[in-house]
């Protein structure tokens, strides 16, 4: 504190222009000092409070500097925090995805807190979304899909971050098609089989090939192993036997199914001998009278073709009433309906098994 007391005093002329003289010369240096680049007050840093004396004058014309400061203070400023979600993600349908985020503040001390919000994309359930790392489960698709989230991190101060973008891109999984072979059956010598794939699915897509295969049995001709509904005529067996086929299935996609297995149970002929008449003369020319025997039909005529015959020798009937006739001349069994319409024939001259 420091003051200076008014008093008069009264000079002569001469002492008055040497003192005007002497406050021009200082005023002078003054300003060339300032011209020559130099700052008449220190460097403040920005941070720091400053303060300068209020000069008052009080009735005796002193001065003192103002204890009052408070208005001259620069105030403390608070940067927000900064939000980072790390690298989008590339993800298949219907798994569990987690999301990373993480955010730095300037201000070691604030406390920071977490939101994340969907912005894009089907609506799925977001689990713990006010942490760094929630959760969700990728939504079923049919083709690439994209979601967004964002992250806003905000300090104890109530300062937000500009939020932060991650893309999800969620690809769907093709679904294998499942093969249906069909029903088993049970089915007689020499009648035609019919499969049935067409109960086969495809859950995300279409069937698009067939592919079926004998894999037990005595081999048989298939007809149509690539298409939904192939078929095949039943061997002659001496006992019930089995036939069993499998059936892969293809999608749209390439994927194939898993083999479905069908089995097709053959039934034994059953052959009924005739019972000659007791009257053996009726056998040997003789005709039978009206009473014994009545005629329905006929059928047939040489040669070796399907439904003629080199020299017909036996006929037995199964239990269906089809008939089987021993072609001899030709070296082979006939197989008929009741009302003589061909169904198959096998057999061949020889010694092997069927000959």
């Amino acid at each position: 504190m420091w003051a200076i007391r008014n008093k008069v005093k009264i000079y002569t002329p001469a002492r008055n222009i040497a003192l005007f003289l002497i406050i021009s010369l200082v005023v002078v240096v003054a300003l060339i000092y300032n011209s020559n680049g130099f700052d008449t007050m220190p460097n403040i840093p920005y941070h720091t409070a400053l303060a300068i004396p209020n000069l008052q004058a009080n009735n005796n014309i002193s001065t003192s500097a103002s204890n009052d400061t408070s208005s001259n203070v620069v105030p403390t400023v608070n940067h927000p925090p900064v939000a980072n979600v790390g690298i989008n993600q590339t993800v298949n349908e219907n798994t569990t995805v987690n999301l990373n985020g993480i955010a730095s503040d300037p201000d070691p001390n604030d406390v920071l807190t977490y939101f994340w919000l969907q912005i894009a994309g089907p609506v799925v359930m977001l689990s713990n979304n006010n942490t760094t790392n929630p959760s969700f489960t990728s939504p079923s698709i049919s083709s690439d899909t994209t979601l967004q989230f964002s992250l806003t991190a905000k300090d104890d101060k109530g300062a937000p971050s500009f939020p932060a973008i991650v893309t999800i891109t969620v690809k769907p999984v093709n679904q294998s098609p499942i093969a249906d072979a069909g029903p088993d059956q049970t089915i007689d010598t020499g009648n035609v089989v019919s499969l049935d794939g067409t109960t086969s699915k495809d859950q995300d897509g279409n069937i698009t090939s067939y592919i079926w295969n004998q894999i037990a049995g005595p081999s048989v001709t298939l007809k149509g192993a690539d298409a939904a509904t192939p078929s095949f005529t039943a061997p002659s067996a001496s006992s019930d036997t089995q036939l069993k086929f499998s059936l892969t299935v293809k999608d749209d996609k390439g994927e194939s199914s898993s083999p479905a297995i069908v089995t097709i149970t053959v039934k034994a002929t059953e052959l009924t001998p005739i019972t000659p008449p007791s009257d053996m003369s009726t056998m040997e020319g003789t005709s039978p009278s009206k009473e014994q025997y009545s005629f329905i039909t006929a059928w047939g005529s040489k040669g070796s073709g399907n439904g003629q015959f080199g020299g017909p020798a036996d006929i037995a009937f199964d239990s269906s009433d089809n008939m089987y006739v021993v072609d001899a001349a030709n070296d082979r069994i006939q197989k008929f309906t009741s009302d003589g319409t061909f169904i198959t024939a096998w057999g061949s001259k020889g010694s092997g098994n069927g000959q």
